[in-house]
């Protein structure tokens, strides 16, 4: 009664401005604690549409791109395929005309989504697809879950076609998955893009390698720990965070899942997390989103050793589906 009763008199003031900053405002008064910490990671991607012949994208856009922010950029990692910011905090990916962030919780990242629409607009570039991913660990409606309604405001404003989707159970580990589509169709364009992110949870492993690419991070903590790998058009990242129960272990590809998975099984059989949690958006025209459309395999059965926990899916109006699914150590 009292959540209805906040919102009743939010609506009924005529400064209150938009419905979204309405919301904003009612789980404010609501639930006055934000800031949930308890996933590992933010995710933005931006997938760009030239406005002009000139727009481009360099590493200089790049660093005000991280400067919306206050990414501490550590390392530059720049190869024909692409461009990467690097810090302990974070990551900025550039490659394949799309721009992908990657930060801790504690990044407000969807309060520099205004600032990162500017300064790609100002490169000349507008938004053809974008999405806003947050894992997330406890319920939205928790009072320390409220930041989502923060982040849902912003990414309106911002994105007014865009919309807000839950993978997974509501009170337990589930992805906050905002998704906004411009993507004209008319020109027949050939959608075949493969986005696969991985959380491993609580490794227990405390020696050997976690690999991408050609580089190889040790576990013990002393070296840099995130990294990157382009390989033609496809790419990897990781990261890696020590917390009191074991490592969180966060991996990134757009290889298809026949290449990227089985590979991924074989440092999981290594690293020993106590669970998994498997986010991966298919394209209709992808060999994983076309076997993922004929109920054949996508490669989650690899991981052995572990039970699956739950699982749910969603197919979008143009034909791409979002899976998210989480295991368990048997």
């Amino acid at each position: 009664n009292s959540f209805c009763t906040l919102l009743q008199m939010s609506t009924s003031n005529s400064t209150a401005g938009s419905p979204s900053q309405v919301m904003a405002a009612v789980f404010d008064a609501a639930f006055p604690s934000r800031g949930d910490v308890t996933g590992p990671e933010k995710r933005l991607e931006y997938d760009l549409q030239a406005r002009r012949a000139e727009a481009r994208v360099d590493e200089a856009v790049l660093r005000k791109i991280a400067d919306t922010f206050s990414l501490p950029i550590e390392e530059c990692v720049c190869a024909d395929e692409g461009c990467c910011l690097l810090a302990e905090t974070g990551l900025v990916l550039y490659t394949a005309s799309r721009i992908i962030i990657t930060v801790d919780m504690a990044v407000e990242l969807h309060a520099a989504v205004p600032a990162i629409v500017a300064v790609l607009g100002d490169a000349g570039f507008e938004a053809e697809w974008a999405s806003f991913t947050r894992k997330n660990t406890v319920c939205p409606w928790d009072g320390r879950g409220t930041a989502i309604a923060h982040e849902y405001a912003v990414l309106k404003e911002c994105f007014p076609g865009g919309s807000p989707f839950v993978f997974g159970p509501v009170d337990a580990h589930h992805y906050f998955y905002f998704v906004y589509d411009n993507i004209n169709r008319k020109s027949g364009v050939v959608e075949s893009d493969v986005q696969i992110n991985v959380k491993l949870y609580n490794c227990t492993a405390t020696e050997g390698m976690v690999t991408v690419g050609s580089r190889s991070i040790p576990l013990d903590g002393d070296s840099r720990r995130q990294a990157v790998a382009f390989h033609g058009s496809t790419y990897e990242t990781l990261r890696i965070k020590s917390l009191p129960q074991g490592s969180v272990i966060s991996y990134e590809t757009n290889a298809e899942a026949s290449a990227a998975l089985p590979q991924l099984a074989k440092q999981i059989s290594t690293l020993r997390p106590d669970r998994i949690t498997v986010l991966m958006l298919m394209d209709p025209h992808s060999e994983t989103g076309k076997s993922f459309a004929s109920q054949r395999s996508v490669h989650l059965d690899t991981f052995g050793g572990y039970r699956l926990a739950n699982r749910m899916s969603n197919t979008f109006e143009h034909g791409y589906a979002v899976l998210k699914a989480s295991f368990v150590k048997v």
